[in-house]
C-alpha cells in the first residue's frame, strides 16, 4: 500500500473520529430545538427536538459508510465481482496475480468515495451546530454543494481502473503468451 493510499484511508478514519468526538462534545450544549433540515443557504427549514438520534444520526451514517467501504475493500480479492465497472469481465479473466494491482486501484476509489462523503457529512453536522447555536451558517452552507464533484472524481478513478486492467492484461499476455 502506497503512502498516498495510507494517507487517504487515515484521513477518512480521522475525519470519522472527528465527527464522533465533535457530536459528543457539542451535544450537551445544544438548545432544546435543533435544525433537522437546512435550506441551500444554511437557514433552517425544519426544527426538531434535541435527541441522540437527531444529533448522532450523521456520525452513525458515517460509521456505517466507512465500515461498509472498508469491508468491501477487504473482500475484493475474494469477491472481485462486488466492484462493478465497464471492464469487469476482462478483469475477471485475469489470473489473481494480475488482478492485484487493479484491486489496489479499486480500493483507492472506495477510500476516496468514503473520504469525500464523510467530509460532506461532517460539514453538514458543523453547519447544523452553528445554526443551532444561533449563528449564521456562513460559508459552511455552501461546501455540501460541491459534493457533486465527487462523481466526476470517481469516474476519473474508474477510468484508471480500466487502464489498469488493460495494462495488466498486456503484462499477462507478454509473460504467458500461450495462456492468455
Amino acid at each position: 500500500m502506497t503512502l498516498g493510499v495510507r494517507l487517504i484511508r487515515f484521513l477518512g478514519f480521522g475525519l470519522l473520529l472527528a465527527m464522533i468526538v465533535f457530536a459528543a462534545a457539542t451535544y450537551g450544549a445544544l438548545p432544546d430545538r435543533i435544525p433537522t433540515k437546512l435550506a441551500l443557504d444554511g437557514t433552517p427549514l425544519r426544527m426538531g427536538d434535541r435527541s441522540w438520534l437527531g444529533w448522532f444520526g450523521l456520525p452513525a451514517i458515517g460509521v456505517t459508510l466507512f465500515v461498509l467501504m472498508q469491508g468491501i475493500a477487504a473482500a475484493l480479492p475474494k469477491r472481485p465481482r462486488w466492484f462493478n465497472f465497464p471492464e469487469q469481465e476482462r478483469f475477471l479473466r485475469l489470473p489473481p496475480a494480475y488482478q492485484a494491482p487493479v484491486i489496489a486501484m479499486m480500493r483507492v476509489i472506495l477510500d476516496v468515495a468514503a473520504l469525500g462523503t464523510l467530509l460532506v457529512l461532517f460539514v453538514v453536522q458543523l453547519t447544523m451546530w452553528r445554526v443551532a447555536s444561533g449563528h449564521p451558517a456562513g460559508a459552511l452552507a455552501f461546501v455540501p454543494h460541491f459534493a457533486f464533484l465527487l462523481g466526476p472524481v470517481i469516474l476519473i478513478l474508474v477510468s484508471r481502473v480500466s487502464q489498469a486492467v488493460e495494462r495488466e492484461e498486456k503484462r499477462w499476455r507478454a509473460a504467458e503468451p500461450d495462456r492468455a
